[in-house]
């Protein structure tokens, strides 16, 4: 509920972004080799989509903040 979890052992991970539903950036984090946990627990309720940003693509998953 307070935090999420990557796991991305064989992703080069440049960066992660979080949008709102409509589109809109709630959050950037740089990514470091110790900060795979991201802390959401300053997030309102809602439906987000997590932006995953790597050398060679981007990958997006939505996720519910409960």
């Amino acid at each position: 509920k307070n935090y999420i979890q990557i796991q991305a052992n064989s992703l080069d991970i440049e960066k992660y972004n979080i949008f709102d539903i409509n589109g809109k950036i709630i959050k950037q984090i740089n990514y470091t080799s110790n900060n795979n946990i991201i802390d959401i627990s300053n997030l309102p309720y809602g439906v987000y989509i997590l932006n995953i940003v790597t050398k060679n693509t981007v990958i997006n998953n939505k996720f519910i903040k409960e």
